[in-house]
């Protein structure tokens, strides 16, 4: 392997690690191509050189914002399911920033210049990227990788009002999936994508937590799951017969992942009617497919969380149940998910006025089906 040069689990592209006056410099090339590699390489090697400035720093000290976001990467990062997304933020903090950097000199002035420029950036299918790809993306990931290089690191980092640059993300939407949108919507999935739609509107799984699920995670004998959620949380659900008669007859298909898709054709190393684990990337493609055939309107993966939130609700009338469900800290949260709709209303207004006429002799209770 050329010197400087290395591989990475969960990423295609080369990276580059080298030290200059004792500073350390490390990134990806974003080049899959040996010789294009080398190019950057030695390109990162002629900038170093121009742009470093020397740094007094105790062994093991981290300094630069080159060594705290590879290190929160190596320690953190790279076990999130969504690692990709994970490399591909701190890549771009990293080329904005500049590996050279010092911690300290990272303040508000310069998370207002990242957030302006993200901004700026396009979306992946068209139009302006939304608060919520901006906060999730760039501001999210620095904050993490500074307070990580503060709190285990003991790192020198400068105080930074966090919530004054977050970007304001809209309410949570009140959006279920109807008997008649599920309905329409299975009899267009695809086969062996069934499953994991299904999985994820039982149990109100998030699309990572769906896609990160793996056998050692699942336990038919005590019949529970368990789930690896947002920061790095491990938290077991139970499985009800619903949640294992979807779940039994995928074993065997792969060794790890327990939901997979069959591949078509052959084609980059795959071999047809083969099973491989299906990734974010290809669940958030087949989700947009299958959308458009079912005419699903207005209606995001994430939406199965809150669906199953409500259908829970709903059948218990238990909103701590709920919150256990979708393992959240406060009820507030929770309350979020768990709406009710018009139907819900008036059928509660109904059921009350009934149990008080009931009471109440002479009174004559009216509904649909005439006078009681």
């Amino acid at each position: 392997m050329p010197k400087g040069l290395y591989r990475r689990e969960n990423s295609p592209f080369w990276w580059f690690k080298f030290e200059y006056r004792g500073h350390r410099f490390r990134g990806s090339t974003e080049k899959t191509s040996i010789g294009e590699a080398q190019t950057v390489l030695a390109a990162e090697r002629a900038k170093a050189a121009n742009q470093v400035k020397v740094v007094v720093k105790r062994d093991g000290e981290l300094v630069t914002f080159g060594d705290a976001s590879s290190a929160y990467f190596d320690e953190v990062g790279q076990h999130h399911v969504g690692a990709k997304h994970t490399s591909w933020s701190l890549n771009w903090l990293q080329r904005e920033i500049g590996a050279h950097t010092r911690l300290d000199a990272i303040d508000g002035k310069t998370v207002m210049r990242l957030v302006s420029k993200r901004r700026g950036e396009s979306a992946r299918l068209g139009g302006k990227l939304s608060h919520s790809t901006v906060n999730r993306s760039m501001t999210e990931p620095l904050r993490k990788v500074l307070l990580h290089a503060a709190k285990v690191h003991g790192a020198e980092v400068a105080k930074i009002d966090w919530k004054k640059y977050m970007l304001k993300e809209p309410a949570e939407r009140v959006r279920e999936l109807k008997e008649e949108e599920e309905a329409a919507l299975f009899e267009h999935c695809r086969e062996d994508y069934a499953p994991i739609i299904r999985f994820a509107l039982l149990t109100g799984c998030r699309q990572s937590e769906c896609v990160g699920l793996t056998w050692a995670d699942v336990d038919f004998g005590n019949r529970h799951i368990v789930i690896r959620g947002k920061g790095d949380t491990v938290v077991p659900i139970p499985m009800p017969a619903a949640v294992r008669e979807v779940l039994w007859p995928l074993r065997g298909n792969h060794k790890t992942a327990v939901f997979t898709y069959t591949a078509q054709r052959k084609r980059d190393g795959r071999k047809a009617k083969q099973h491989y684990p299906i990734t974010i990337n290809g669940l958030s493609t087949a989700w947009r497919r299958l959308k458009a055939k079912a005419d699903l309107q207005d209606y995001r993966f994430h939406d199965h969380r809150h669906t199953a939130a409500t259908r829970v609700l709903r059948a218990g009338g238990n909103l701590g149940v709920v919150k256990k469900l979708l393992r959240h800290a406060r009820i507030e949260t929770t309350m979020r998910y768990s709406h009710v709709n018009h139907d819900d209303v008036e059928a509660a207004m109904q059921a009350a006025a009934d149990r008080s006429a009931a009471k109440k002799p002479g009174l004559r209770v009216v509904s649909d089906k005439g006078v009681a």
